[in-house]
């Protein structure tokens, strides 16, 4: 098997946006693209936290 075919924990489909401390990692978003599952959950969580 190549090491390209490998794949980290964090690289899968079950990657968390969530540190072990609980704090969402802020990059997903940027990374991800808001249209992304993940993407709008950072979105959805960080509207609810940062609301004006």
């Amino acid at each position: 098997m190549s090491s390209a075919t490998i794949l980290k924990e964090d690289e899968s489909q079950h990657f968390s946006p969530y540190r072990a401390d609980g704090k969402l990692y802020g990059f997903v978003c940027i990374v991800t693209g808001a249209t992304q599952a993940i993407g709008k959950a950072v979105v959805h969580e960080l509207a609810g936290k940062f609301s004006l």
